[in-house]
């Protein structure tokens, strides 16, 4: 081996051919007995399987692992795909069911008028249809209207009109949706093989396998005149005067021969009872293979929708109906004219509620609302004003109306009168009048009623002016005449003596009485009561002239010890003239009182 170079490639990818699985696991078994037995290629095979063996291996398990598909190679089966799926079941639409409708709210949310434009061909024939019913039962039903109005029959629907309190038209749409179900066919959907049926009218000439004949005939022609079998579901035929409804199940198809204008409710009662056929008959409707006797337990059920809704006219009038009849319109007009009169009674009372409550001071009507029966009326109301039952003679429940005031403030004359008084409440003997805007205000009051008056007078709604002259404050007047009574009294002194003796009676009820009119001048508020003091001489001598200034400061002393509150003392020079002389020697009081306006 030291002499040869090594060529690994060559002994590798010579032209000697490779050793097979089973060879190469001899050789490692033989040189795992020993290395002196083998050959340098197989050394390297050896070497080989050691250094890049596991890797081989995992690239070989990775290589058997199908690849992620690419989008292209999804669109080119997807259309296939989807195909076969809903062929094989409903997985798949249900399945796409959330994303397509979620699709559609957010186109509907972003392209609103996209989305229109797309499902205008729909919405124009469903609305065509749903307006053409609608005005075919709206001309059925006027024909039945006018052709009833002046009938025996339509004076019975007009009395039963008045009686429930519905409209005419109603009462006849009510009786014009007179019908009866004839026959009941229940047909195999897909080979039109009659299942059963039944008949409510007695030997009937129609045959039943022919009329299934037929509506199978007329439903393969609707189903080949429209591109689909769902737009072409046939519901309804109109055959001189007989109707077919027909209601579409998946297995079979039920169909009803009915005479008359049938209500709503019918076709609902008919897909009812095909529900619950295909419930019962489920295995039978699967596996038919025409035979039809397995299908006679079904009768029961057909025969729940016979009769229903029937009316059977009634027979022409008798010579009793007629005069039954003559007898209930009398009633009626009967009825009708009390009525009237009832109404006319009503109407005349609530005229007579509104011109009293027009013509009541504090009272606004503004509108009435409602029918003749019950009304609302609305309007002003001055709190002051006079209560309803003093204004009108009849209550609202009488007059059957409701009453809706809002409150306002009225410059009526007689309200601003009334104001007035509710607000400054006069006591006896005090009169208010207003006039043009103008308060006058007449008569004896206490001093706390006048000012609270004359502070409130101005804030009356409709006066702007107030005449208190003809007023009269009874306490200033008291205070007045008692301070009249009192001036110039005078507190007398002994001849010769210097001291005011307040023991003396006289003295006592003098200084009382002053005490007693500066209380009342300081209840009164803000007044002012003032005492001037002169000296009085019974003689003409020296000796009381010296007397006099002593005598003055006593008199002071005694005025200040009754605590006069709204009392000013002011003393007048000593008299220099026989003017001071009088009877006694003392001193002379002298009263003005100073009192605030009002």
């Amino acid at each position: 081996m030291g002499d040869s170079p090594i060529q690994p490639d060559e002994s590798r990818h010579g032209s000697e051919p490779p050793e097979t699985g089973d060879a190469r696991k001899d050789s490692q078994e033989g040189a795992l007995n020993g290395p002196q037995g083998l050959s340098e290629n197989d050394r390297w095979e050896m070497l080989h399987d050691l250094l890049v063996g596991p890797e081989e291996a995992r690239i070989q398990e990775l290589e058997q692992v199908p690849r992620a598909p690419r989008a292209k190679d999804v669109g080119d089966v997807l259309a296939e795909a989807t195909r076969r799926s809903a062929q094989e079941g409903p997985e798949l639409a249900e399945a796409l069911a959330p994303t397509i409708e979620q699709g559609l709210m957010s186109s509907a949310r972003k392209n609103p008028d996209d989305l229109a434009e797309a499902i205008y061909p729909v919405l124009g024939p469903a609305i065509r249809r749903s307006i053409q019913a609608t005005l075919s039962a709206a001309v059925e039903t006027l024909n039945v209207t006018l052709e009833n109005s002046f009938s025996p029959k339509g004076l019975r629907w007009r009395m039963q009109a008045w009686r429930t309190g519905r409209p005419f038209a109603e009462v006849v749409l009510l009786h014009s949706l007179a019908y009866r179900v004839e026959q009941v066919f229940w047909i195999h959907k897909e080979t039109s093989v009659l299942l059963s049926d039944v008949s409510g009218v007695e030997d009937s000439l129609r045959d039943p396998e022919l009329i299934s004949g037929m509506l199978a005939a007329i439903q393969d022609f609707v189903q080949d005149s429209f591109a689909g079998a769902d737009e072409g579901a046939l519901e309804q035929i109109e055959v001189s005067g007989f109707r077919v409804l027909m209601a579409q199940g998946p297995k079979a198809v039920l169909a009803v021969l009915v005479r008359g204008i049938p209500p709503e409710s019918l076709s609902q009662n008919m897909h009812e009872t095909l529900e619950s056929l295909h419930r019962s008959f489920a295995d039978e409707l699967q596996e038919f293979d025409g035979d039809v006797g397995r299908f006679e337990r079904a009768i029961p059920d057909l025969q729940g929708l016979l009769g229903q809704g029937a009316k059977v006219s009634e027979p022409g009038g008798t010579k009793k109906g007629q005069w039954l009849i003559a007898a209930v319109a009398l009633v009626a007009v009967l009825l009708f004219a009390v009525d009237w009169i009832q109404d006319r009674n009503m109407n005349s009372k609530r005229s007579a509620a509104l011109m009293a409550l027009q013509e009541a001071p504090g009272y606004s009507v503004q509108g009435q609302v409602g029918d003749g029966d019950h009304q609302t009326w609305t309007g002003f109301r001055d709190p002051l004003a006079e209560p309803w039952s003093e204004v009108c003679a009849h209550s609202t429940e009488e007059l059957d109306v409701d009453i809706q005031w809002t409150p306002f403030v009225s410059l009526e004359p007689e309200m601003v009168q009334r104001r007035a008084e509710y607000m400054l409440q006069p006591p006896f003997g005090v009169t208010l009048t207003t006039e043009h805007g103008s308060l006058t205000l007449e008569g004896e009051a206490s001093s706390g009623w006048v000012h609270r008056a004359l502070a409130r007078a101005s804030a009356v709604p409709g006066i702007g002016r107030v005449d208190a002259s003809g007023l009269v404050d009874i306490d200033r007047r008291a205070i007045e005449t008692h301070a009249r009574s009192l001036d110039g009294l005078t507190l007398p002194f002994g001849a010769g003596a210097g001291r005011l003796d307040r023991g003396q009676p006289v003295v006592q009820a003098r200084l009382s009485a002053l005490k007693t009119l500066d209380e009342r001048v300081q209840e009164y508020g803000g007044g002012l009561l003032r005492l001037h003091l002169r000296a009085t001489l019974g003689r003409m001598d020296d000796f009381e002239r010296g007397l006099s200034d002593r005598r003055l400061v006593e008199v002071q002393k005694a005025l200040g010890r009754l605590g006069l509150g709204a009392t000013v003392v002011e003393v007048l020079p000593a008299p220099e003239s026989d003017d001071s002389r009088s009877p006694l020697s003392g001193v002379r009081i002298e009263i003005d009182t100073l009192l605030p306006k009002p």
